[in-house]
């Protein structure tokens, strides 16, 4: 099966010059290497007072493709309908599990969460009604590398200290 693929400039142009020629449809379908319903929806889509002409179809095209767009499900009523729920002290987790009830799209507890922080960057105060106060994610997998680097530091063979690390003496060596 064939994915689907946008028409090009190029093949715009090709099919001004083929319909100029007076190819048919399905002659200039043959020439490109598309199917005759592509060329016919094309010419029939994105033709102009003159006729079909590739650089009006490509601006058409173009324009049509940016406007466009994804239908957003995060609309004004549901970020309004989320934020009431955070001011009455609901959790983020409640709040997504509630969405279906109230009529509302799926969201997860996550983009709560995001939206929160993004209230909080633009001096909102959603964030003063969460239950805890959200902890910054830290890297937790840095610590025996830190220990490595110091023992390294003191005269250590690295490898004495890598067997050290994952024996436990390295930590039993500091009393942690």
């Amino acid at each position: 099966m064939r994915h689907y693929r946008q028409l090009t400039q190029e093949e715009r142009y090709q099919i001004t010059a083929l319909k100029g020629l007076g190819y048919t449809q399905r002659q200039i379908a043959r020439e490109t290497g598309r199917s005759p319903s592509t060329i016919s929806w094309e010419l029939r889509r994105n033709r102009g007072i003159e006729g079909y002409q590739a650089e009006t179809a490509q601006r058409v095209a173009y324009r049509r493709r940016r406007e466009a767009g994804k239908r957003h499900k995060r609309t004004p009523e549901l970020i309004a309908w989320v934020e009431a729920r955070l001011r009455d002290d609901w959790s983020p987790e409640q709040i997504a599990g509630s969405l279906r009830e109230a009529g509302y799209p799926l969201v997860s507890h996550e983009w709560i969460y995001r939206h929160i922080e993004r209230d909080q960057k633009a001096g909102g105060d959603l964030h003063k009604h969460l239950r805890q106060r959200r902890k910054r994610y830290r890297k937790r997998y840095c610590r025996i590398s830190s220990y490595l680097q110091t023992m390294a530091n003191q005269g250590y063979n690295p490898l004495v200290a890598i067997q050290m690390a994952f024996s436990g003496q390295l930590y039993a060596d500091r009393g942690e």
